[in-house]
């Protein structure tokens, strides 16, 4: 299960940064939301169904993929050459300072209310995140 979904985070990459460049950030971004939220849904229904967990955590993989990989190539072009070393390293860190946190938060969840549980709040923030997107104006400004 775990190393079908760390394939899923990395396996992939490149053909995620192939597509990033082929037809766009934000529509890879709009799909590893979409893979996020179906993700929630599919281990947060699971029980003790462990093909569907396990369908569910790579999908997880496949969707951070996405975010990141599009994510990353977004951060990369909205400033300055000579700055992308310390912006994307700065970024670099408060992801993983936010994945530890997120890791504990979500254990916390689990343990006090239940994995579904878990599932619903990821759903609705993937979500919340996707509406902000869809509504937010591209920036038209040059790199700073």
């Amino acid at each position: 299960m775990l190393s079908l979904h760390i394939a899923g985070m990395y396996v992939l990459s490149p053909v995620v940064g192939w597509l990033a460049d082929k037809v766009g950030k934000v529509p890879v971004l709009v799909l590893g939301m979409a893979l996020l939220v179906a993700s929630a849904a599919l281990a947060g229904t699971a029980g003790e169904r462990v093909w569907q967990i396990t369908a569910g955590l790579t999908l997880l993989g496949i969707g951070w993929s996405c975010g990141l990989v599009a994510g990353s190539a977004m951060l990369s072009e909205a400033v300055a050459i000579e700055r992308r070393p310390a912006v994307q390293g700065l970024s670099d860190l408060l992801m993983n300072i936010c994945g530890a946190t997120g890791t504990i938060i979500a254990g916390a969840i689990v343990g006090a209310l239940s994995y579904g549980v878990l599932g619903l709040v990821v759903g609705v923030m993937v979500t919340a995140t996707g509406l902000w997107l869809a509504l937010a104006r591209p920036s038209t400004s040059t790199p700073a």
